[in-house]
């Protein structure tokens, strides 16, 4: 799990070169990673830049991921095979039933 404070981002990755980047240093830290080929992600923050959501996906799976910084847990939910769409729990949410089923 990658937990950062940044402006929402969506980044859609299909080369394991690709370098994410989350935030400008302006308003919130900036953070650089790289993910696997064929991983989603999806990152939102609240208007403080200390609430966040990030969900992610994997193209050749059948679920997604995502939690919060309000939560301790990972909830996960089901896709179809080759869907490459992720959103992001609501940033800052605790309740997160809705989105998924908890690890």
């Amino acid at each position: 799990m990658i937990v950062c404070f940044a402006l929402p981002a969506m980044a859609d990755v299909t080369n394991a070169t690709d370098v994410v980047t989350l935030g400008t240093g302006t308003t919130g830290a900036e953070l650089s990673y790289g993910v696997s080929q064929n991983v989603y992600v999806s990152y939102e923050t609240g208007n403080n830049y200390q609430d966040y959501g990030i969900g992610t996906t994997h193209k050749a799976g059948n679920r997604f991921y995502g939690t919060t910084n309000n939560t301790t847990l990972i909830y996960y939910g089901t896709k179809s095979t080759g869907v490459t769409t992720v959103t992001a729990p609501t940033a800052g949410s605790s309740d997160l039933s809705s989105y998924g089923t908890p690890l």
